[in-house]
């Protein structure tokens, strides 16, 4: 999916309280490649385009699925 204004990339903006978790494998101690885990209380979140922030994407986030608004 790209942002329905430009054809950019699309961005998941995660505003929340708590912390970043990454699980670090024991054979690859590179944690840089595994997804981090959220821990905390999520409050907003935002699709976003990469190109421009202030413009509307034409999606949202609702509960992990991005969605054409």
């Amino acid at each position: 999916m790209v942002c329905r204004a430009c054809g950019a990339q699309l961005e998941v903006v995660v505003y929340f309280n708590g912390k970043i978790v990454w699980p670090i494998d024991p054979e690859n101690p590179d944690f840089s490649g595994e997804q981090p885990v959220l821990r905390g209380e999520t409050k907003r979140i935002r699709v976003v385009c990469s190109a421009d922030v202030l413009h509307d994407s034409g999606y949202l986030c609702v509960e992990g699925v991005l969605v054409e608004k």
